[in-house]
């Protein structure tokens, strides 16, 4: 946390807090009402439209295949406060970043849990961890030791196109 604190922002307007879980009965009401919303979505019309990658967790989550926190022994969860300079979205981003390299280099393993915005829709939740505008849940980071060999879990990635621009000439690099 101390190092998501020190990370750069816009004009320096650190728009963030942290609330830090390690409660496993707080923890499991957070779950429980995040598998409930998406039981909810997966109810609805709009479920058909929801990107693959997210309605497949979803479904996973709804039915009991899939844990949002993943029993992590921590939870990080990232706050934003929405009157931040530029683009705060973007200053979260790199406060999340900064914890996961930090854990990495402790040999801690780490998740971005975007399913812990759920938690902004249950007003008893939101009053137990303290939570109150202009603050709202945006990320959570689960924290815990890996499985296996961290090192040898590689995630394919797509390989873009690079336009580099030096001495009045373009290059492409992929």
């Amino acid at each position: 946390v101390e190092l998501g604190r020190f990370a750069p922002s816009q004009g320096n307007c650190q728009p963030w807090s942290f609330v830090v879980v390690r409660d496993r009965d707080l923890l499991e009401k957070m779950e429980a009402h995040c598998v409930g919303v998406c039981k909810f979505v997966m109810a609805t019309p709009e479920y058909a439209n929801v990107h693959p990658v997210p309605a497949l967790a979803i479904s996973n989550i709804a039915s009991g295949r899939f844990r949002v926190f993943h029993k992590a022994p921590t939870v990080i969860l990232i706050l934003m406060d929405k009157r931040g300079v530029g683009v705060p979205e973007v200053d979260v981003g790199i406060v999340g970043q900064n914890i996961v390299l930090g854990a990495q280099s402790l040999g801690l393993g780490t998740c971005w849990i975007g399913f812990s915005k759920f938690l902004n829709g249950n007003a008893a939740l939101m009053q137990t961890l303290g939570i109150a505008p202009p603050f709202e849940i945006v990320e959570a980071i689960t924290v815990g030791w890996p499985f296996g060999v961290p090192s040898l879990n590689t995630v394919e990635r797509q390989t873009h196109e690079i336009a580099w621009f030096e001495d009045g000439r373009k290059e492409v690099f992929y």
